[in-house]
């Protein structure tokens, strides 16, 4: 399922992105999960997949931990190893891309950085 939404954020005067979402999957288990992501226009939702599904499995090793594997495991209802962590969203900066396992969060993520196109306007 692909859906795509376009949101300019400005940075400075002159460094303009064009936002897209779109709406992956990932398999944990036997159960499919839901990946709501933004990312600047161009960028390979597709190819990004891969390392969605390696994080869900705790198989890509990063320079801090993401708790991306135990918050995906705990709304599944499987049990972790101590208490479920409060992430809702994540950031890869290397890559410009954010992530969220809710629709509302993605929304809520497009309307945080239309907020700040539009302060940064004035």
């Amino acid at each position: 399922m692909h859906t795509h939404i376009a949101v300019f954020l400005e940075l400075g005067n002159d460094y303009v992105y064009s936002l897209n979402k779109q709406i992956t999957a990932i398999i944990v288990g036997a159960k499919k999960v839901r990946v709501y992501m933004v990312a600047k226009e161009g960028f390979p939702f597709q190819d990004y997949r891969q390392y969605l599904q390696q994080l869900a499995e705790n198989d890509l090793r990063l320079k801090e931990r993401t708790h991306f594997d135990d918050v995906i495991k705990s709304r599944l209802g499987i049990k972790i190893w101590g208490p479920t962590p409060s992430t809702n969203a994540w950031f890869d900066f290397e890559n410009d891309v954010l992530w969220t396992l809710s629709e509302d969060d993605q929304k809520s993520l497009l309307e945080v950085l239309k907020n700040i196109k539009d302060k940064w306007a004035k």
